[in-house]
């Protein structure tokens, strides 16, 4: 420091020289390993030391002949550097989230669409409609009512309650009207509950007929309505509906017409039906 100050020579001089010394050490190094003839020298090895050991002490000399100033404005710059580098790696990142999130979206609109495309369908299959708020739980019991869509005329769906109504039938036995009512709910008790769908308080069943009046008219009536406590039935320690009667413990038979009045009263003659299906008949 004494004989740079005896020379008048600047700090800031010698910090540029020995600056420009680590850059040309850096490109003698690489010059070097490709054509080591070219710096004079003998092999690879020997321009590694020198060019390397160049390298290190100009480094060490310009950081140490950097002023206070410089040091503080590299600093600034390297901080700079480094909250540019920050936000154009958060701007890329936050780009790359959105892209993939419109990704998603797109991939989830189609799968949305082919559902309710799928779900359309089956609701025709069925004749299906719901009340204003029951959206949720119809799409999960339209796929099983479709699973059991013969003899399904159409389908009802409210808060707490769903109506089935049978495709009308000639009666030629009014007690096999009731059998085929039951055997039905039973079918739509077990599926509901094999799917997971607990949250119906009321299941009806509705039965309808092709009558004939004394002018030999036909007309399709509805006769009767099987009504199950569906939270009761629920409970009913069967997989099963091969034997429909013990679902009819936790229902009730509401009458709509003289003829199913009398297919109840033929059903419940049977003693069968009576010692299975507990206080149904009563």
């Amino acid at each position: 420091i004494i004989i740079i100050n005896f020379y008048g020579i600047t700090m800031e001089f010698i910090n540029g020289i020995f600056a420009l010394f680590v850059l040309l050490s850096f490109l003698a190094f690489i010059v070097g390993m490709i054509k080591p003839k070219f710096l004079k020298l003998n092999g690879r090895k020997q321009v590694a030391l020198v060019t390397i050991g160049v390298f290190i002490v100009s480094t060490i000399i310009f950081s140490f002949t950097q002023s206070e100033e410089q040091k503080e404005a590299m600093q600034v710059q390297l901080d700079k550097d480094a909250k540019e580098k920050a936000l154009k790696e958060k701007e890329e990142a936050d780009k790359q989230a959105t892209e993939k999130m419109l990704e998603k979206k797109i991939v989830d609109d189609k799968i949305n669409a082919q559902k309710h495309a799928e779900f359309d369908s089956l609701k025709k299959k069925v004749n299906f409609t719901n009340e204003k708020g029951t959206e949720a739980l119809a799409f999960t019991i339209v796929p099983v009512l479709a699973e059991i869509s013969s003899n399904i005329e159409k389908t009802e769906l409210s808060n707490n309650s769903l109506d089935v109504y049978l495709k009308a039938k000639s009666v030629w036995n009014e007690k096999q009207v009731v059998f085929d009512s039951g055997m039905k709910g039973a079918e739509i008790i077990s599926k509901l509950k094999e799917h997971g769908i607990t949250n119906l308080q009321t299941i009806r069943v509705h039965a309808s007929s092709e009558l004939l009046d004394k002018y030999d008219n036909k007309s399709n009536e509805k006769i009767f309505a099987i009504e199950y406590n569906f939270p009761e039935v629920l409970k009913l320690n069967s997989d099963s509906y091969v034997l429909y009667q013990p679902y009819l413990r936790f229902a009730k038979m509401n009458i709509n017409h003289p003829v199913g009045r009398k297919a109840f009263n033929d059903w419940c003659q049977d003693e069968g039906n009576i010692s299975l299906s507990g206080s149904f008949c009563m």
